[in-house]
This record gives structure tokens, C-alpha cells and sequence, in this order.
């Protein structure tokens, strides 16, 4: 069975030779095209060439590149000029550039290389140095295509919001943060750097992720911005911010469409009042049902939005765990590192529920109406787009700048957009692969 066929080792031979047959004859062709002056149509001089190497998924092509006498018909500055550098204004064909930023986009450079290497005739001169450069280049094509950052978006004029057509569903967006090993570990840090993440669900279409190293991106509003357009926002379409209550993630999603909603994610918050509730079940103080009592009321009051009252039962919380300590520090006993604990938890808390007081609503009535309260699935989004391919098991050290690009190409191959950003690039790539071979 292993005769029956070609093998790898025949088939690349062939690709190979066949590259080189047709791309010597499109050079040749093309050369023929444009050897005479446009002007008078005399012939121009030659008057030299030197080597040149084009990059292609099927081999590396070797050839003469010329160098023509400009005609003295011709109004330039330059007296010579190279005819091949029209043609190949890069020395990499896009379909290769392409496969590497697809697939270097889910797995290592080295895994790349190593992929291209068994199924394709590339030559061996294809390293992973090779390959991150190139990717990287592409991401920094993909950074160009976005537009200017604004402090706020909005719809146009009432009378425009009015004249639009009738919005869709609405449509939430997860934020959250992750953190990817850093190269460089400062002095007092350890060694991590934060990215945000996001997901977009429309109720009719497609999910859509986006991400960003949140200390070098300038343009993240922008980034937010294009991620929606791409799935048909409307201006009178109504959009649900979900996010942790940081500062990062809180800031982002301001201003981006006019008719938007911002909701503190209840997982973040109930994940804050269980600690609380681990830290107090420490004490063993004759106040500590009374206290868990009134963490549980907090719970309660801010499960049915009611920021007030949450805020006035941890501050009476802390007042009375301040009476403890000074009647502790009374008796003479030594201080609870419990309470000291809790106090401070419970103090960055009750700041936590006030910076984010506007974003708290009545998640009892959200749940029961079938609503969104959480970013579980912005949770799934993070390990999808950081963790699978930043995962710290493969001992990976990154750039904040060599991150954050990598992560615009990971967002256009999981929103299957990479594709359409190079047929945007180069007129007619990948056309040839709808027309079906003659017999």
C-alpha cells in the first residue's frame, strides 16, 4: 500500500518544479510587457541584474531581476530603475504570509515552521524568527486599518437616530482582564502584564472576540468600536456592557455607543462577599453569627440592587468591628489579625460597591426575566483567546508589543475575518480557488 500514490517527498517535488515553471514564466511575461518605453515604444537599455528570491507556499523561486536605462523621452529623475519591483512590491507571496499568520495564531512559531515544512515544498530557510517577523508585520497592517480613537461615538443628530432603521436584538459585551508572563519582570512586580479581552453576542449573528495589552493599545475605544460595526450595530440598538467593576474594563465601554447599558457582573460580586464570609468564619469572637448575618444582608440588599441600604450595613459592619478592636485593645488582648484582616477587605469592598454604584442593578428581577448577570462566558472568551496559546506551561516569555499584536491576528482567525483582511490587501487573493479545474 505505502507504493500506491505519491508520497510527500514526490508530491513537494512536483509543486515545487511546477512554482518554479509558472512564476519564471509570469516574470517573463511580465518583463516582455514592459520592456519598451511607453512614450516612443523603443526598446530600453539594460543594464544589469542582480539575484532575487521570491517566497511562495510551493518553494522558494530564485531569478534575475533586471535593470532597465530609463528613455530619454521619459521626464524622470532617475536614470535606471528595477521593472520587478512593481510586481513584487514584497518578497513573500500572501498566500504563505497568510498560512503563518493563520496558523501562528493558535500554535508556536517553531510548530509553524515545523507544519509548513511536512505538508508544503517551503524551503528550509523558513525559520521561526522568520515566521514571527512576518506575523507581526501582518498584525501591524491590521493595527493600520483602524481609525483614529474618539473620547465618544454616537449615532448623528436626533433626527438621523430617528431616520435609522428599527435595531435589531439587543446585544451584550463581556469584558474582563488576564494576565500574560511578561519578559522583562520589574523591580517590585511580578513579572506579569494585563490584557483585556471582550465578547460580543448579538441575538442573531455570530460572537465576535477582541483583545488588548491595555498598557501600549491607544486606541482601545476604536478596537470596541470596530468590533461592533463589523456586526451591524445600529444607533438605536440597545447594548449591555458586563464587566468587573475594574478601572480598565469600567473605562472602556463609556461612551462607545449612545444607547448603552453598563451592569457590574454579579459573579465578581458574589465572589468578593464569599471571601468575606471565609475571612469572618476565622473569628471566634462571640459577635461572629452577628457579623456573617450582616454579610449575608449586604449579599442580599445588593442581589436586589439596593446600593443604599448595602452601603449603610457595611459601614455599620465596620464600626463594629472598630468597637472590638478598641475594646480588645482596652482589655489589654492581644489584636485579632482576623478582624484586622476582615476590617481592610471589608473597607475595599464598601469602595468597590461605590465606585461601581451606578452599574449595580436588581439582578433578582434580570435573573428571573431570563437576562444576562455575569461574564461567564467572557471567562471562556479570556481562556480562549490568552490562555490557549499564552499558556504559561509552555514557559513563554512575551513583549507587551510582540503580545498585543499577536493577539490582533489570534482575534481575526477565531472571528474568521483573516481571510477577508487579505482579500482587502491584495485584489483577487484566493479568487482562483472558487474556479473549478477543467477536465
Amino acid at each position: 500500500m505505502q507504493d500506491v500514490g505519491l508520497v510527500f517527498g514526490d508530491a513537494k517535488a512536483v509543486l515545487g518544479k511546477l512554482q518554479q515553471a509558472l512564476v519564471q514564466k509570469q516574470v517573463d511575461g511580465y518583463l516582455s510587457d514592459r520592456r519598451a518605453c511607453p512614450h516612443c515604444g523603443r526598446p530600453r537599455a539594460f543594464k544589469g541584474h542582480h539575484p532575487l528570491r521570491f517566497r511562495t507556499a510551493f518553494g522558494d523561486i530564485d531569478f534575475r531581476s533586471p535593470r532597465w536605462r530609463r528613455c530619454r523621452c521619459e521626464q524622470t529623475r532617475e536614470a535606471t530603475f528595477c521593472p520587478l519591483s512593481e510586481l513584487l512590491t514584497v518578497h513573500t507571496a500572501p498566500e504563505l504570509t497568510y498560512l503563518q499568520a493563520k496558523w501562528a495564531a493558535q500554535v508556536s512559531f517553531a510548530a509553524v515552521g515545523a507544519l509548513l515544512h511536512d505538508v508544503l515544498p517551503v524551503d528550509q530557510g523558513l525559520r521561526p524568527e522568520t515566521i514571527r517577523r512576518h506575523v507581526l508585520d501582518t498584525a501591524e497592517r491590521l493595527e493600520a486599518q483602524l481609525g483614529p480613537e474618539q473620547f465618544a461615538y454616537d449615532g448623528g443628530s436626533q433626527r438621523e437616530i430617528e431616520a435609522s432603521p428599527e435595531p435589531a436584538a439587543p446585544t451584550t459585551v463581556g469584558l474582563d482582564g488576564g494576565y500574560i508572563r511578561g519578559r522583562d519582570r520589574l523591580p517590585g512586580a511580578n513579572g506579569c502584564f494585563e490584557v483585556i479581552a471582550g465578547k460580543s453576542i448579538p441575538e442573531e449573528g455570530a460572537a465576535k472576540v477582541f483583545a488588548f495589552v491595555h498598557r501600549i493599545d491607544r486606541k482601545p475605544k476604536r478596537r470596541l468600536r470596530s468590533v461592533l460595526e463589523s456586526q451591524g450595530i445600529l444607533p438605536r440598538q440597545h447594548i449591555t456592557f458586563l464587566c468587573d467593576g475594574g478601572d480598565t474594563v469600567r473605562e472602556l465601554g463609556a461612551f462607545v455607543h449612545p444607547r448603552s447599558e453598563h451592569i457590574l457582573d454579579w459573579f465578581h460580586v458574589a465572589m468578593r462577599i464569599e471571601q468575606l464570609l471565609q475571612t469572618a468564619r476565622g473569628w471566634q469572637g462571640s459577635e461572629k453569627e452577628h457579623l456573617l448575618k450582616g454579610i449575608k444582608r449586604v449579599k442580599w440588599f445588593l442581589w436586589h440592587g439596593n446600593v443604599i441600604r448595602a452601603d449603610e450595613t457595611l459601614y455599620d459592619l465596620l464600626e463594629e468591628i472598630n468597637g472590638v478592636r478598641e475594646q480588645d485593645r482596652h482589655a489589654g488582648r492581644p489584636p485579632s489579625v482576623v478582624l484586622r484582616k476582615l476590617d481592610r477587605a471589608l473597607d475595599e469592598f464598601a469602595t468597590y460597591v461605590d465606585n461601581n454604584a451606578g452599574a449595580i442593578v436588581n439582578y433578582g428581577e434580570r435573573y428571573r426575566c431570563g437576562e444576562r448577570i455575569s461574564t461567564g462566558f467572557v471567562e471562556s472568551a479570556v481562556n480562549q483567546v490568552i490562555s490557549k496559546r499564552f499558556v504559561k506551561k509552555q514557559q513563554m516569555r512575551w513583549t507587551p508589543r510582540g503580545a498585543h499584536l499577536l493577539l490582533q491576528v489570534r482575534t481575526q482567525v477565531l472571528n474568521d475575518e483573516l481571510r477577508g483582511s487579505f482579500e482587502r490587501w491584495y485584489a483577487g487573493f484566493g479568487a482562483r480557488d472558487q474556479v473549478p479545474l477543467a477536465a
